[in-house]
């Protein structure tokens, strides 16, 4: 049997692979896009190790890189295409001799939607198929077929990791998991305990992207730029968008960024935010910041929270950060030392730094090292 967890986001797919004695096989992450193709247009020998093309009841998808489509807009994972990035990532750790594997499949979800058990059970239900959990199609030319066992559903935005590692004492402390469909708050006491958690929708990465592009459009009268191929996650990484001339109204482009997202950040995080009590600028109130937007936006929020500059954390392990704690509650039954926990997770954490956070890499053999800290999970758990 193999443990698969996966973060499937909006904008990017996460996902390890245990054996199932705990052993991590493989890590792999990939372009949260899907798109029904009508045609044939899938050569093996030129696409990347994450395009994926797809055949499933009958249809045939394209999954992954390369996919010629925006960024998925419902607000929802109750949704073909999550499925479709589901399995993907799942047929990706398969072989062709794991021929109906069995399969514990550890999934997150929304924090808001978390807390109706209709549309969670909802969600299980559409992963899990109508064939008692076994699940077949073609990938890449492929025939896959795989036994669900299991599929469990978590919270997002839980940080048990950077909890545990990149913070200690606190009275309450702020979770600010920035993703690419939303944002998923959640607060905890000084003993771990989770106070509130809720969602804020449209207000992740995905979202910032298409509101630079709309400002843009209407800054640059040039009919030479070409706005539908400039890389939006780029320019607000690196603060620049080039070849485009004047942005009326702004001396550069680097200013025209700067507006752009921190007013982006003010109305759609930190207004919304304190509307329902909680204010992230205060001094004193320690914050982690999480999730694959928050390593993009982290200049900016430093700039736009300086009264509170000081009590901000920014998780190192950003990225990754649901996977680990979705692995973490999955095999916390294992755990009754914290020798036991550290000697469990600090390997997993080493190799993903190792690899520089890598998207895809395999043949893993993660050791501890004598003199790993001890790792509290009670803390979190």
């Amino acid at each position: 049997m193999k443990i698969i967890v996966v973060d499937s986001g909006k904008n990017e797919v996460k996902s390890f692979c245990f054996s199932n004695n705990g052993t991590l096989e493989y890590v792999n992450s990939f372009p949260s896009k899907s798109n029904e193709i009508i045609e044939e247009r899938f050569l093996e020998e030129d696409s990347s190790l994450r395009q994926y093309r797809m055949e499933l009841n009958g249809h045939s998808y394209m999954v992954g890189e390369g996919v010629d489509t925006t960024y998925n807009t419902e607000l929802t994972k109750n949704s073909l295409h999550h499925k479709l990035c589901i399995y993907a990532t799942v047929a990706d750790f398969l072989t062709e001799e794991d021929h109906d594997e069995e399969v514990l499949l550890v999934l997150g979800y929304p924090s808001t939607d978390f807390q109706n058990n209709f549309r969670r059970e909802d969600y299980q239900r559409l992963i899990y198929g109508d064939k008692d959990g076994h699940i077949e199609f073609v990938q890449n030319g492929k025939e896959v077929s795989f036994q669900l066992t299991n599929v469990i559903v978590l919270p997002e935005g839980q940080a048990m990791l950077p909890r545990m590692t990149e913070v200690e004492d606190y009275y309450s402390l702020y979770v600010l998991d920035i993703g690419g469909q939303n944002v998923n708050f959640r607060e905890f006491d000084n003993k771990g305990n989770a106070k509130t958690a809720f969602s804020i929708d449209a207000a992740g990465v995905n979202y910032l992207e298409t509101t630079l592009e709309a400002e843009l459009r209407r800054a640059i009268e040039n009919p030479n730029v070409n706005f539908r191929g400039i890389d939006y996650n780029e320019a607000i990484l690196t603060g620049k968008i080039f070849d485009i001339g004047a942005i009326e109204g702004f001396s550069d482009s680097t200013a025209f960024i700067n507006s752009v997202v921190q007013n982006f950040i003010k109305k759609e995080i930190v207004s919304e935010l304190a509307s329902r009590g909680y204010n992230i600028n205060v001094h004193g109130q320690h914050i982690i910041f999480t999730g694959g937007g928050s390593l993009l936006l982290q200049p900016y929020l430093e700039n736009l929270l300086q009264g509170n500059k000081s009590n901000l954390i920014f998780s190192k392990s950003a990225k990754w950060d649901n996977c680990l704690s979705y692995t973490i509650k999955a095999f916390q039954e294992q755990f009754t030392t914290n020798e036991q926990f550290t000697s469990f997770i600090k390997p997993l954490y080493t190799e993903l730094m190792k690899n520089g956070y890598a998207n895809f890499y395999k043949g893993l053999t993660p050791s501890a090292t004598p003199d790993d800290d001890t790792m509290d999970f009670n803390r979190v758990l």
